[in-house]
């Protein structure tokens, strides 16, 4: 049986002199799910929360008191400035936690390096079918692990997104798992946007410069600063530094700037994104406004690939009893002399 204050005994790799990394120690915790026990990839996340549990940690409240409305105009302005950032969770925040919770985890199931034998050899096998499939695509292979939340701007998906996000460590360092050496620094997730132009040397670049963000490493210099790699070379690249720290799962906003793509640029990329998740495992979760559909459905003939993303529409609110409910937390935000009703 694993014992904690046995390993603790040995001094970890963080604990050495001089050791900066970013990111946290990895601590594990019983996942319950049978199928994510005795993988250190599953058990070092954060746990699975309750649905109160999410309303609870992604709200947030600017707090509010009557005395405010009485504060002279420059700071009333700061009050409803800070007000802007009211969060009242609502069914799409919850279902949309849910579905990146479940998404993480399964993409980390068939990548469990201590249920795998020799998982580095079989990773190299995967890049190596990786960068024969970006040339000529192999018919897609369904996983349920490729999503695309499709939204009108300004109706909060990149905010929930990217407080769910949050939710989760997004570097855990690890040394040690039941006693046995394992070191690994894992990357949870990462979010890029998708580039101006809607290249695929473009978003590689973005990631390598945000891998080396969060682990103070070199890989732009090293992958992408060299004038003479080619954008295959960096794909490639990219699905090994992304194999290499397991990550979790890669978020990829506006994705509709792919209708700026040149030539067949847009069905490249997603073509590489379904390659990611197809070879690798990784889930790849897709966000844009409706501009994205007509790219996500067919206009190009390799990008129907991605046609099979689940879908998860975030519509406009309706005046029902969510829309009461949201109107209603917000509406004691009023920093104006004279207080209204929202029957007013």
């Amino acid at each position: 049986m694993y014992n904690k204050q046995e390993e603790q005994r040995e001094p970890d790799w963080e604990d050495q002199p001089g050791f900066r990394y970013r990111g946290v120690k990895a601590h594990y915790r019983d996942p319950q799910i049978p199928s994510y026990k005795g993988n250190p990839l599953i058990e070092a996340l954060s746990p699975i929360y309750k649905e109160e549990e999410v309303a609870a940690l992604l709200g947030y409240d600017p707090g509010y008191d009557e005395e405010y409305r009485q504060w002279s105009p420059e700071l009333r302005l700061h009050l409803i400035l800070d007000a802007v950032r009211f969060i009242q969770p609502l069914t799409n925040h919850i279902g949309l936690e849910q579905l990146l919770s479940g998404l993480i985890r399964l993409g980390y199931i068939g990548r469990n390096p201590f249920a795998v034998k020799g998982y580095h050899l079989r990773d190299r096998a995967s890049i190596q079918r990786m960068k024969e499939g970006l040339k000529v695509p192999a018919p897609p292979q369904p996983t349920g692990r490729e999503v695309s939340v499709i939204g009108f701007s300004g109706v909060g998906k990149t905010t929930a997104i990217r407080s769910i996000l949050a939710l989760y460590d997004q570097v855990i360092n690890h040394s040690r798992y039941h006693g046995q050496l394992f070191t690994l620094r894992q990357i949870v997730y990462i979010k890029l946007e998708c580039p101006q132009d809607g290249s695929l040397g473009g978003l590689c670049k973005a990631f390598f410069k945000e891998v080396d963000r969060l682990l103070e490493t070199n890989t732009y210099r090293l992958y992408a600063r060299n004038g003479r790699r080619t954008v295959d070379e960096m794909v490639i690249d990219m699905a090994g530094v992304a194999s290499r720290h397991r990550l979790g799962v890669l978020v990829i906003d506006e994705i509709q700037n792919l209708r700026e793509a040149k030539g067949d640029g847009a069905a490249q990329l997603l073509n590489f994104l379904v390659q990611l998740d197809n070879e690798l495992g990784i889930p790849v979760v897709l966000v844009g406004t409706p501009k994205a559909q007509s790219v996500l459905t067919g206009e190009f003939r390799r990008a129907r690939r991605a046609s099979g993303l689940g879908a998860f529409p975030w519509d406009r609110m309706e005046e029902d009893e969510e829309w009461n409910i949201f109107t209603q937390a917000l509406w004691k935000y009023q920093y104006v002399r004279k207080q209204t009703n929202p029957s007013d």
